[in-house]
């Protein structure tokens, strides 16, 4: 957490829209993860909606799951009827 948090070459944006969920810290920390692993996989790529869309899917995967430990999250829950509806990326965008 620590080296994603206060790295110079990874730089996540969090934002209520983008992540609503933060309350979740496991979560959170996917989020994290998912921005972080597309960003390190993709020459430390600056596309804030390439690297939040990556963080919210694998958000959305860690979530599924983990639904039974975790609980029900009505914003992911809106977040995955988002990705059914092929709208994750422009809710995304939009947000930026």
């Amino acid at each position: 957490m620590q080296w994603m948090t206060g790295s110079p070459t990874v730089t996540i944006e969090i934002t209520q829209a983008v992540a609503p969920f933060m309350e979740c810290a496991d979560c959170l920390m996917a989020f994290l993860s998912g921005w972080t692993k597309y960003s390190l996989e993709n020459a430390y790529s600056k596309d804030r909606v390439a690297g939040a869309l990556a963080g919210v899917n694998h958000t959305i995967a860690f979530y599924e799951a983990n639904k039974k430990s975790l609980g029900t999250n009505s914003e992911i829950e809106k977040l995955i009827i988002k990705k059914e509806k092929r709208d994750l990326k422009s809710h995304i965008k939009a947000a930026f």
